[in-house]
């Protein structure tokens, strides 16, 4: 939930709990979240010590391998979302395509190509936009 309570900022609270739990929030969108997963009833995870109370987020104690999903394909690589998999999967297996012209690293995807162009090699990058 990384929308602070409106009670806690200086924008007007406009979606009050209606289960009188006293919980206010900006966004619609939270309200409803906060009814579905939070309001009456217990903690759903614990928090990672800190000082901040947490319900349900990013920092709840579940392990990288509870939700990693692995390459079917067998290489070893795991992912949290199906989107970066389904990335992975354009590439993998296949040899990079991508090769700088000054120190011969290679790369799968253009967009690290000109991104190491411009970090490492920044001369270069600033005579091909010429």
């Amino acid at each position: 939930m990384n929308q602070l309570l409106a009670s806690s900022s200086n924008v007007a609270a406009i979606f009050p709990c209606p289960n009188g739990c006293g919980r206010q929030y900006k966004y619609k969108g939270n309200l409803t979240a906060h009814l579905k997963l939070e309001c009456g009833k217990e903690k759903q995870f614990k928090s990672n010590g800190s000082k901040r109370r947490y319900k349900f987020n990013s920092f709840c104690e579940l392990s990288y391998d509870e939700y990693a999903i692995s390459c079917p394909r067998g290489c070893g690589k795991t992912y949290k979302y199906k989107s970066s998999l389904r990335n992975h999967l354009r590439e993998c297996g296949i040899e990079p395509q991508f090769t700088c012209s000054v120190c011969l690293r290679k790369f799968t995807q253009k967009g690290n190509l000109k991104a190491h162009l411009v970090k490492i090699h920044p001369e270069i990058s600033i005579e091909m936009q010429s």
